[in-house]
Order: C-alpha cells, then sequence, then structure tokens
C-alpha cells in the first residue's frame, strides 16, 4: 500500500516537473478565478441578504404602524376613544410617521410626503372636530356628529391604500446610491 502511494507521489511531481511555465501560469490562473469567483459569490450573496432583511424590517413597520392606525380610526368611528388618549395617540404616530418616511426616503428614494394625507386625516380627527374643544383633556369618549362621521370614514377609506403603495414601493425601489459591490 505505501509502495502505491510512493508510486502516485512520485509519478505527480515528475509530472509537476515537467510542466513548462505557461502551465503553472493556467493553473494558478484558473485557481485565482475560482477563489475570485467564491468571494465575489460570498459578498453579493450577504448584502443581498441585508438588504431583503432590511426591507423586511421597513415592510414590518408600515404593516404594523398600518394595523394600529386602521384600529384607532376605527374606534374612533366606533365611539370608543377617550380624548386624552386620542391626542396622545396623534403626536405619537405623526411622529412615527415622520421617522419611518424619513428613513425609506433616505435609502430608498421615496418621496417622504407620500403617508401625509394619513397625518391630514389624524390632524382633522384630533384637532378639527368638536369634541376637540370640550373634550381634549378630559376623560370622556369622543362622540362625534354624524357629519364627522362620514368625513372621517371617507378620508380613512381613501388613505388606507397609501400603507399598500408605500409596502410596494419599499419591495421595488433599489438601495439610493448603492455600489455592485
Amino acid at each position: 500500500m505505501i509502495d502505491i502511494f510512493c508510486s502516485c507521489y512520485n509519478n505527480s511531481l515528475s509530472l509537476f516537473a515537467k510542466m513548462d511555465i505557461s502551465n503553472w501560469i493556467d493553473i494558478f490562473s484558473i485557481l485565482a478565478d475560482i477563489i475570485i469567483a467564491l468571494v465575489i459569490t460570498k459578498i453579493i450573496t450577504q448584502r443581498l441578504s441585508a438588504d431583503r432583511e432590511l426591507r423586511n424590517f421597513f415592510i414590518t413597520e408600515v404593516r404594523d404602524f398600518s394595523q394600529k392606525y386602521k384600529s384607532f380610526m376605527q374606534d374612533v368611528l366606533d365611539g370608543k376613544i377617550v380624548g386624552k388618549h386620542a391626542i396622545s395617540y396623534g403626536k405619537k404616530a405623526s411622529m412615527e410617521i415622520d421617522e419611518i418616511m424619513r428613513c425609506v426616503s433616505k435609502k430608498y428614494g421615496i418621496d417622504k410626503n407620500l403617508l401625509k394625507n394619513i397625518k391630514k386625516t389624524l390632524k382633522i380627527t384630533l384637532l378639527n372636530f368638536s369634541w376637540h374643544k370640550k373634550e381634549m383633556a378630559s376623560e370622556n369618549v369622543i362622540q362625534l356628529q354624524d357629519n364627522e362621521i362620514t368625513l372621517l370614514n371617507q378620508q380613512h377609506i381613501k388613505n388606507c391604500h397609501l400603507f399598500n403603495d408605500l409596502i410596494m414601493l419599499i419591495n421595488e425601489r433599489k438601495e439610493k446610491n448603492k455600489s455592485v459591490i
């Protein structure tokens, strides 16, 4: 067995000894190409994975906010929200919209004003309706008038697609100023 191994080893050495410089260059070229291909594949795979994770993060943030917004608006329409809590939610929601839009605008070049109608609806709900003047800081449930419910419902229905639009844009857009490698 050792004789066979030694014989193969000697044959390999004699084969390598008989190779000229062009053969060595070809071998090293092939090895270098394989190494470069593996490195590039690894780098690109990592970047694509990281980009997908970031997109999923933003999409999850938009979905979570969308659910909170829709739930809040439904509770307002159903007369289940206390004035003090509505004001608190409105301020928090406005800041959350600004932060989400600042990030996706910076990362993907999406218009910062895409969700401005959501903020406008919140502002109308929280500041312009009749309950605001009387009940803003109270523990009383918001009681909207019929015309306010109609207006709010129309705005709410009109705005719901904006969240889906934003999710589609995040999914479609490439990172702003992104290099290939």
